[in-house]
Formats: structure tokens, C-alpha cells, sequence
């Protein structure tokens, strides 16, 4: 009797889905449910097909070129100081970078299992570069070998990338935030599901906001070059331009207030307030209106010293800044030849939105600034600046062979050459900073040998150095000429922190990465006690025969009269 039920009850199921079936509301839930959940041989058809010769030469150019760029990192260890601070093992989510939203650095490092050594890191930072260079040939529609080549190495060799490397904690993560930002806008252009790709949109945005802010940019800016593509297609209606442009608009929005959201939670729970860092403590709608007047000129002016000064990134010694000139000037050329040659000219409102968005362009790639607006462009929060040559290599392909020829080849083969500026640039302060290591390595086993033979000394009593092995002091000074052609900013910096606490932290990890030696630093206040003393300030600066000392049982290393105070 009981069979008998179960199997009309299973009947009228069956009848109820049938019926179910029927409805297209459903059906499209069915369709999209097996577009998810497929068989894994049909997943990879449909990834082949897409994954065409185009864009695996993309991949595997980026993948090369990123290998040979960056292979003394990659068989070195060498970092910035926080990367030392932080290398070989980066397990527990500190208060630091929760408290500056950036919860998901620690989703994110599971990747490598916290591994923090550049070997690994930089080989799966430039696996996911060249995945998000794949998507962004994909999104501009990119065909010819050559122009996609430009893009690739430019992705491999961007001096942000370089910079970010040296992070070696969060490099992996911030590669990944970069890749999610190129994935939030290849959702937005999807053609089929928008809302469903819209609400994914969202869930991206946010956890690459929570790995990195600054890559908003990315997701903005590469939008804009983009909806700058569709404007000059005419097989492109214009609504898909205010379409797209609107959901843009929507998942920062919706992703930045859940993003927050998010945020506040965490630091509710781990009883954490906003760091005070570059003007996050500040961001508000309010606070972002009322500074529109200074933080737009201020974008201005960033986005043009990226390019043509020193500020940011060292131009002036490869001669980059005149290559980014020619760049910009065939673009625009090419660019006014394509209004015409593609009949643009004949729409109005087409030619009104693509002046438009050349104009707003720099903000759209620097709209963090307009969020964070105590903060100025520097090499880590510039990544999306690089993205002007993919925007540059796009209107090459789209304007043609009519009347182009020359504009095209010279902007090509400025681009060629500033790639090229960076690949040497990028090695250059690889070796830079590689001197700078052997000669903090050289000077640490110096003072270990002078500490070990100075009386009162014991492996067990803390010490201090007073001070950083910095190549602008007279006993360290610059070794080569190799300094001046780094891309600048942390390439140019001393290996160990100026700061109290970042000064212990980074030679606490020297002498035990590079040594082998375990170091106990003083607390605060001997380190006070011991600044104060007048047994210090009669002290030499190192090497100096009375330069190590034991004062106050701390086994003392001055080497600077001004030492940093806690």
C-alpha cells in the first residue's frame, strides 16, 4: 500500500514539474541552472572554443615575457620592507590591514597557503595577470598579433606589478584583485543573464574592494575603454551604452555599500576601528562632493605625472615621457580619422559621448583619488594607469588602413619602445635592489661578529640598533650608477624600515632569514632609557671602534645620532 503512494505522489511531482516547465520565468532558471552546472566535457568545449589562438597567445605572451621580466625576483630574495617584515610566512590576519578593509588579503593567500617567498608568489602573480590580460584582449576585441603582443607585455612589465611583487605577502592577492576588477567588467558587457551577471558583478566588485581599493580603478577605467569601443562600433546600438554604463554605476555602488558593510562587521568583531591611513578614515559621500574642487585637478595632474615626470615613476632616464607623448598624439589622430572613416560623424550623440569619455577618462582610471581625497598616485595604486596602452593598441585596430599608416605604425612603435623602458627599467631595479641587500647582509654580519665581542654580550640579552643601513649615509653609499635607472619610489628605499617598529620588525626578520640567527630587541623603555643615556651620545657611529656598546644590559648598535623615536 505504501509503494502504491510513494509512486502517485512521485507521479504528481513529475506532472507538477511538467507543469512548472511551462513557465518561462522557470525555464530561464532551468537554462541558466545547466548553463552552471554542466557536464565538466561540455565545459570544456564551450572553454576551448572560447580560449581560441587569440587569446592563448595572449596568455602565453604574458606568461613569457612576465617570466623573463621578472626572473631575478623570482630566484632572488629581495622585497620591499614590508616584504621582509612579512616574508616566508604570512598566516594571521593582523589588525593593520583588517583595519584597513582589507579582509580579504586572507582569503586570498590561501592560494599559496600563506606562503610568502617570491618564487611562488611571482609566478602565480603573473599566471593571474596574464588571465586578466586575456579578458581584457577579449573585452576590446583585440585581433591583430601584434597590437595584443603591446598589451600583453605591458601587463607583464607595468611597473606597478613590479612594485607589487615586492610585497611578496599580498602580491598574490592583489594580483588576484586586479583580475577580479577585468572579471567585474566582462560581467557588466555579458549579453545574456544581465541580472544574474549583474548580481555576480556585485559579489566580484566586493571582494576585490576587499583585497585592494585601489583597483576600482580597473573595474572604472576599463569600462570606460570599453563603452569609448562600442560608441565608435555602429552594429552597436547607443541604449547598450547607457545600459552598460548604468550597471557599471550600480555594481560599484551596490558593491562599495555591501563592501562596507562587510567591513564594519569585521572590525565590530574583532573591536577594530578604521585605520587612519591616506584619508580612509574619511571617505563619505559628503566628504567626496564637498572635495570634488581639489581632488579633480588633483586626478589631473597625477594621471600627467605618471606619464611625463619623475614623480611617480622615473621617465626622464629612458626617455619615456617623450615616447608617451608620441603615444598620445597618434591616438588622438587616429581617434579624430575613426569619427570620420566609421561614419561616427553622422550621430551627434555619439560624437558628444566619446569626447565625453576621453575627457573623463583619467578620472574614471583614478576615481579612488575622488574617494580617498588626502591620497596622491604612487606606484602600488597606479596599476590601472597601464591600461592606457590596451586603450591605445584598441584604436590603432579600429582605425583602419585608410590615411592611418603612418600614425598607426608610430604610435605602435612608441608603445614597442616605452614596454621596452619598462623591461629595462623593471631589471634594473631588481639589481639595484639587490645591492642593497648584499650590502645590508655585508653590514649585519659585521655588527653580529662586532656584538659577539663585545664584552657583556650574551645570546640572550636583547638588543638595539639605533638606526638603518641607508645608502645615502656616507659609510653606505650608492655602489653603482644602476640606482638612477630603477622606476624609483621603494626601489630607491633602504632595506630596513625608519620607524621604531618597522625598524625591529625588519631586522628581527633579517638576521633570521638571511643569517640564521634568532635576535631579541629591547622593549620601549630601555630603548628610551637607553636613547636618553649619556653613554650613548658619547658613542661613534658604526664602525666606529666605541659604536657597539652594552648599556643598561642591551647590547647596543649606534648607527645614527638621530635614531627613530618609538
Amino acid at each position: 500500500m505504501k509503494n502504491v503512494q510513494s509512486d502517485d505522489v512521485y507521479g504528481s511531482i513529475k506532472e507538477d514539474i511538467k507543469k512548472a516547465g511551462s513557465s518561462k520565468v522557470l525555464k530561464k532558471i532551468v537554462d541558466i541552472y545547466k548553463k552552471i552546472f554542466v557536464h565538466p566535457e561540455e565545459i570544456e568545449k564551450g572553454f576551448l572554443e572560447w580560449f581560441d589562438s587569440v587569446k592563448r597567445f595572449a596568455f602565453l605572451a604574458t606568461l613569457i615575457i612576465g617570466i623573463i621580466t621578472h626572473i631575478t625576483f623570482l630566484t632572488e630574495m629581495i622585497m620591499s620592507q614590508d616584504g621582509l617584515w612579512n616574508s616566508i610566512g604570512y598566516e594571521e590576519p593582523t589588525a593593520w590591514e583588517l583595519s584597513l578593509g582589507r579582509w580579504g588579503i586572507f582569503i586570498a593567500d590561501k592560494i599559496v597557503n600563506n606562503l610568502a617567498i617570491p618564487n611562488v608568489t611571482g609566478i602565480v602573480g603573473i599566471v593571474l595577470i596574464a588571465m586578466s590580460t586575456v579578458l581584457i584582449v577579449d573585452l576590446l576585441k583585440l585581433k591583430n598579433k601584434f597590437t595584443i603582443f603591446i598589451v600583453s607585455a605591458a601587463m607583464a612589465v607595468s611597473p606597478s606589478l613590479t612594485g607589487t611583487f615586492l610585497y611578496i605577502y599580498t602580491s598574490v592577492a592583489y594580483c588576484l584583485s586586479m583580475l577580479l576588477s577585468v572579471i567585474t567588467v566582462s560581467l557588466i558587457f555579458k549579453k545574456k543573464n544581465k541580472i544574474l551577471n549583474t548580481i555576480l558583478g556585485v559579489a566580484v566588485f566586493t571582494l576585490s574592494l576587499g583585497i585592494y581599493q585601489s583597483y576600482i580603478g580597473v573595474t572604472v577605467g576599463l569600462t570606460a575603454i570599453r563603452l569609448i569601443r562600442d560608441l565608435f562600433d555602429k552594429e552597436t546600438h547607443i541604449k547598450c551604452f547607457f545600459i552598460n554604463g548604468i550597471i557599471m554605476v550600480f555594481i560599484v555602488i551596490a558593491g562599495g555599500l555591501l563592501y562596507s558593510h562587510i567591513t564594519e562587521m569585521i572590525l565590530d568583531k574583532m573591536d577594530l576601528g578604521v585605520a587612519s591611513y591616506k584619508g580612509m578614515e574619511n571617505i563619505s559621500i559628503s566628504n567626496t562632493l564637498n572635495s570634488l574642487d581639489k581632488s579633480i585637478p588633483s586626478i589631473y595632474k597625477d594621471f600627467q605625472e605618471f606619464y611625463f615626470t619623475d614623480n611617480i615613476i622615473n621617465n626622464e632616464n629612458y626617455s619615456r615621457q617623450e615616447f608617451y607623448k608620441v603615444m598620445f598624439a597618434s591616438a588622438i589622430i587616429l581617434e579624430l580619422i575613426l569619427i570620420i572613416s566609421s561614419g561616427v560623424w553622422k550621430s551627434p550623440v555619439r560624437i558628444i559621448f566619446i569626447v565625453l569619455m576621453n575627457v573623463i577618462l583619467p578620472i574614471a582610471l583614478n576615481v579612488v583619488l575622488l574617494l580617498t581625497t588626502d591620497t596622491k598616485t604612487y606606484i602600488l595604486t597606479a596599476a590601472q594607469l597601464i591600461l592606457i596602452i590596451p586603450f591605445a593598441c584598441m584604436i590603432c585596430e579600429l582605425s583602419g588602413k585608410k590615411a592611418t599608416f603612418i600614425f598607426k605604425w608610430t604610435g605602435l612603435i612608441s608603445m614597442f619602445l616605452i614596454v621596452f623602458t619598462y623591461y629595462l627599467a623593471d631589471n634594473a631595479s631588481y639589481i639595484a635592489l639587490k645591492l642593497n641587500y648584499n650590502q645590508s647582509y655585508s653590514t649585519a654580519v659585521r655588527i653580529m661578529d662586532r656584538m659577539e665581542e663585545t664584552e657583556g654580550y650574551s645570546p640572550e640579552k636583547p638588543i638595539m640598533i639605533a638606526g638603518i643601513v641607508c645608502n645615502n649615509d656616507v659609510q653606505y653609499y650608492k655602489t653603482s650608477n644602476i640606482y638612477y635607472y630603477t622606476l624609483g619610489s621603494i626601489f630607491d628605499a633602504a632595506v630596513f624600515h625608519g620607524t621604531y617598529s618597522g625598524m625591529e620588525g625588519t631586522w628581527t626578520k633579517f638576521f633570521g632569514n638571511y643569517l640564521g640567527m634568532r635576535v631579541q630587541f629591547c622593549n620601549t623603555i630601555s630603548y628610551n632609557d637607553v636613547l636618553n643615556s649619556q653613554e650613548f651620545k658619547e658613542m661613534g657611529i658604526f664602525p666606529a671602534e666605541n659604536s657597539v656598546k652594552s648599556i643598561y644590559d642591551v647590547m647596543v648598535v649606534k648607527l645614527t645620532d638621530n635614531p627613530p623615536v618609538p
